[in-house]
């Protein structure tokens, strides 16, 4: 007897969805980090511009504002769009395969379809699934699903997981690429004025070749993984 409903538990799907507060700080934290990455180069840009004097700072400081209450109104519309997201999410893992639940609908994964697993680290982070192209025979299935870290059951859902594939951990070097290039966009933007300065009155171009690159690196920092 204790060997059959020990077995049915074994059968029965594993279910993960994330509770109410951690949605409301997934979301939050999310919001701010989407509307950081899109605000934070060109309210840069704006400054220096303003530095170099290529238009009248009336101009400049109303473009910087409008940025500003655009960044507040993304914020809250991507708040609210991840919260809708993250109420719907849920997975569940099979014996057969992993049922993945979003506000587009469900999507019954087969184990096979599975390739890989990694790790996401940070606040945001969680899971990555990559699946193998068109697994289900359809345009619009997704090849990349990432679950969110969060729920309580998330050390069994990542237990349960690995049943599947092995987790591959975060790339080290990926990571230290990261740092190494906060620092140099750091140390850049604090450095940018005085380049200015010096570079600004020779050559225009040049000055605007700086804000340039330091604009990309700030953007190839910012983008998600």
């Amino acid at each position: 007897m204790e060997t059959e409903e020990k077995a049915e538990e074994e059968a029965k799907p594993f279910r993960y969805r994330l509770a109410d507060s951690a949605i409301a700080r997934r979301a939050l934290f999310g919001a701010l980090a989407e509307t950081v990455s899109a605000t934070a180069p060109p309210l840069f840009v704006l400054l220096v511009l303003g530095r170099l004097a290529v238009a009248p700072p009336q101009y400049l400081a109303a473009g910087a504002a409008l940025l500003v209450v655009l960044a507040l109104a993304r914020a809250w519309t991507t708040q609210k769009r991840l919260k809708r997201h993250l109420k719907q999410f849920v997975v569940e893992v099979g014996p057969l395969d992993v049922v993945i639940g979003t506000l587009r609908g469900e999507h019954r994964v087969p184990r096979p379809a599975i390739e890989r697993i990694r790790e996401i680290p940070g606040v945001l982070g969680g899971l990555r699934l990559d699946l193998a192209q068109g697994w289900d025979g359809k345009d619009d299935s997704p090849e990349i699903v990432d679950v969110p870290r969060g729920g309580e059951g998330f050390s069994d859902l990542r237990a349960a997981l690995e049943d599947i594939r092995p987790l591959e951990a975060p790339k080290r070097g990926r990571r230290e690429l990261r740092i190494v290039l906060f620092v140099v966009v750091i140390v850049s933007i604090f450095f940018v004025p005085f380049i200015l300065d010096m570079i600004g009155g020779q050559s225009r171009l040049i000055a605007l070749a700086v804000v340039l690159a330091v604009w990309v690196g700030m953007r190839i920092l910012l983008r998600p993984r």
